[in-house]
């Protein structure tokens, strides 16, 4: 049995699918998305923007959300010590013209990496095995300088705000709930821009020109870094160029003066002997 289709008749308008409409479709297409990532990026950068003029009380309100990374981290047993370097930290602070409610906690971590890093809300966390390693309160003030920079640039909350943006903006995409930073380790793991980490070590050579009268020790533990990079990787992370940072520090030092270094207190001396 032989089958034909039937012939439409004339009357009939039956059209094909042009390239042209399938073009205008794609580019239909191209400009949605377009748009949606045009305007993500305004967002973005707007976030960005505008949370360096946050209040300090805001980031004091959000840094309490990351009470567990702190709980479970901070070593609580070296009370002098650490009250020394709150002292330390608080007359660098002060050295450095930093905002009067600008909230500065200094906290010691467990553990032999020898690390440093500024959080939201003021806290710096200093870890057990970069005071192992600092032989002067020189070298200790330089990397506590640059990190007290940091919060007084607004670095760390600008940097929060464009990481939390960019997850939320990956989770409306993805269709994900899970953007929010979690802990402090997420807040350890921060990056800052060149330009940013340039800045830092600009402010903090200045304090420690105005503190000490001359800026000798703050290359010490920079150059222990480089001596041997696999004992700090998060900071070699963090904190980039470091040869680059050397010869910008010793620039700043006159080889003709005479300097001396400030020994570190016994508190702290305690912390290497243990």
């Amino acid at each position: 049995m032989h089958y034909e289709n039937p012939k439409v008749p004339n009357e009939v308008n039956v059209s094909r699918v042009s390239d042209t409409s399938i073009g205008s479709y794609l580019e239909m297409i191209a400009v949605i998305v377009a748009t949606f990532i045009a305007f993500f990026i305004i967002i973005y950068f707007f976030v960005r923007f505008f949370a360096a003029f946050l209040p300090y009380s805001v980031e004091t309100s959000i840094a309490n959300g990351f009470s567990d990374f702190a709980s479970k981290n901070v070593e609580n047993s070296h009370t002098e010590a650490l009250g020394e370097l709150q002292n330390l930290a608080l007359n660098l602070a002060k050295s450095m013209n930093a905002p009067k409610d600008m909230p500065l906690h200094i906290n010691i971590i467990k553990g032999n990496e020898k690390n440093a890093f500024a959080t939201i809300g003021g806290y710096i966390f200093v870890t057990e095995g970069l005071l192992n390693v600092v032989e002067s309160e020189n070298a200790l003030a330089m990397v506590l300088a640059h990190e007290i920079a940091h919060i007084k640039n607004r670095d760390v909350i600008t940097a929060i705000a464009s990481s939390a943006t960019f997850s939320l903006i990956m989770a409306i995409t993805l269709g994900s709930d899970d953007w929010l930073l979690k802990d402090g380790v997420s807040m350890a793991t921060l990056s800052f821009s060149r330009a940013q980490e340039e800045r830092a070590d600009k402010d903090a050579l200045l304090v420690l020109k105005n503190y000490y009268g001359h800026t000798f020790g703050a290359e010490e533990f920079f150059q222990k870094v480089l001596k041997n990079d696999t004992f700090s990787i998060n900071f070699l992370n963090s904190h980039p160029n470091t040869q680059k940072r050397i010869g910008y520090i010793l620039q700043t030092q006159n080889i003709d003066e005479k300097a001396e270094l400030k020994p570190l207190s016994q508190a702290i001396l305690a912390i290497k002997k243990r």
